[in-house]
Parts: structure tokens; sequence; C-alpha cells
């Protein structure tokens, strides 16, 4: 009985544990990230966010852009995360072996450049509730006038 006990207080204990983090659906690499239809602004804006995060020596504390919730490379283009890894990379700190890892956020290698970018994408809760769309509203044509036809909702 006291195993069966200690079995069932593991296993409830590993289910709080899995509940409170993250659960990821997939590695993201440079590949995965959207194309820019602005790629010249979106490289030089990821080249100056990158240069700022690089100069951040995070005494007393960190202010890197990259570290702010919401921020990371998940829903950046291609163009702006090779901006700011050349960005970051261009500080002499951070050259030979240089890079970042934290896991989840952007991670890559100065030595190896862009292509060395992956991030973790977190995967959707599942959806709860009902899934069909709501109702949408029924267009009309209506004669007006002279026999011109207009749309109209109702």
């Amino acid at each position: 009985m006291k195993q069966v006990l200690v079995i069932i207080v593991v296993l409830t204990l590993t289910n709080v544990l899995m509940l409170t983090q993250p659960i990821y659906a997939f590695r993201a690499q440079l590949d995965d990230a959207p194309r820019s239809n602005q790629s010249a602004i979106d490289v030089n804006t990821g080249f100056i966010i990158g240069a700022h995060d690089a100069a951040d020596k995070c005494q007393p504390e960190c202010h890197a852009w990259i570290d702010l919730p919401g921020n990371g490379f998940a829903n950046k283009t291609q163009e702006f995360i090779r901006g700011y890894i050349y960005g970051w990379c261009s500080n002499p700190g951070n050259i030979n072996g240089a890079g970042r890892e934290d896991n989840y956020n952007a991670n890559w290698d100065c030595d190896r450049g862009p292509n060395s970018a992956y991030w973790d994408v977190r995967q959707l809760p599942p959806r709860t509730g009902p899934t069909e769309l709501p109702a949408m509203p029924q267009v009309n044509n209506t004669i007006v006038g002279k026999g011109n036809a207009t749309n109209s909702t109702g």
C-alpha cells in the first residue's frame, strides 16, 4: 500500500511539473521564418538592435531587446534575423565562437553566421469550445432607383 501511495504522489508531481513547463511544437531554423517584402529595412533594424543588445553587459541588469517578453526570433523575418545576428556578432567581444544559447528564444553561433539560428516555437494550447464559425451577415442584392444594383448586409 505504501508503494502505491508513493507512485501516485510521484505521478501527480510529474503531471503538475509538466503542466507548468511550456510545450514546444518544433525547433525552427532560419529557413522557417517568413521572407520580408522590405528586406533592407528589416536587415538594418535587426542589425541596429543586435548591435545594441551585444553591447549590453547586464550590469546591474540586462536590458537586451531579445530578452524582453514577446521578443525573440519567432514571428520575425529571415532578413531581420540575419541583420540581428550580424549586428550582435559585429561586437568585438562576440568574435571567435561567441553566440547565444538560451534554449528557446533565440540561439546562434557567430562563427557559423545566421544559418546557425534556431528557436523553439511554442505549441498552441488545445482549442476549447465551439469550433464552428459565427453566423455571417447575408448579402442582399437590391435594385435602387433606375435599376442600379447595390449590396447591403442584413
